[in-house]
């Protein structure tokens, strides 16, 4: 591709660097990003998509530069890709953290021990320890043992059998064993464990 086929304006504001990198730089208006900007049929653009137009008659959604080099409008160096991509290929936060292998705790992102939400990558382990350190702070350390073995337990495994033949209205089954009235009992007898309160 040769510059002498673009207009004359666009040859006069771009400098090849042919020998070095190889770069055609552009020398006219740059944005605040460093991209160089032109106009092409009464619309404004960037230069590099400007010239890859011309040069080889159409672009892609976005072009990345393959050679870093954002004032570069030389379309041998430039690459169409989708936004993501684009993106994740630059040095911003968002490609920063796509090539991380570990959470900020040290945790290898293993399939395993990964999960999505939205873009986002969280960690498994962290989610867990997070999830007991708040459970620990509401209820107490955990005592290991379930149903009626566990200290905390309001009601025994006995109750449990009482309750869930009762067929009177939940609120006065839990005024009878003093559980507070918004934990629905029976669904807390068939779950017997630590969750059921005293008033």
């Amino acid at each position: 591709m040769e510059i002498e086929r673009l207009p004359q304006r666009m040859q006069m504001l771009i400098t090849s660097n042919l020998v070095g990198t190889g770069c055609w730089l552009w020398n006219g208006g740059l944005n605040e990003d460093g991209y160089g900007t032109t106009t092409l049929n009464s619309r404004t653009m960037g230069a590099h998509r400007a010239v890859t137009l011309i040069l080889t008659g159409s672009v892609g959604p976005e072009l990345d530069h393959l050679c870093r080099t954002r004032n570069c409008v030389n379309p041998s160096h430039m690459e169409s890709v989708t936004h993501r991509v684009n993106v994740l290929r630059g040095l911003g936060i968002a490609a920063k953290y796509a090539q991380r292998t570990h959470c900020k705790h040290g945790h290898e992102f293993t399939p395993e021990n990964t999960y999505r939400k939205g873009h986002a990558r969280i960690c498994v382990l962290c989610k867990k320890e997070k999830n007991e350190k708040s459970y620990v702070k509401i209820n107490g350390p955990r005592t290991g043992k379930a149903g009626g073995f566990n200290g905390r337990a309001k009601i025994t495994d006995n109750d449990v059998q009482s309750i869930r033949q009762d067929s009177r209205r939940q609120w006065i089954i839990a005024e009878q064993y003093g559980i507070l009235k918004r934990q629905s009992v029976q669904s807390s007898a068939a779950n017997f464990g630590p969750t059921l309160r005293a008033k």
